[in-house]
């Protein structure tokens, strides 16, 4: 994972271009992941667990989405 590293009395030293290199795509995807989780709760408006048509029709309508 951290190549540009070196350990020295069981202390790991990550140089901050090496931290950024590793981290940077990890919070990308958690940063995705945590958008689709807000998405489907914001069309999810009874707390379901699934969003229905009418759900989505409602959201839609209400936010002037285009569906076709």
């Amino acid at each position: 994972m951290f190549r540009g590293c070196h350990v020295s009395d069981h202390e790991l030293h990550v140089t901050r271009d090496e931290f950024v290199s590793v981290m940077t795509p990890r919070l990308a995807r958690t940063d995705l992941l945590e958008n689709v989780r807000r998405l489907f709760k914001a069309l999810d408006l009874k707390a379901e667990g699934f969003i229905s048509l009418r759900s989505f029709q409602q959201v839609s309508d209400k936010n002037h989405l285009l569906v076709s």
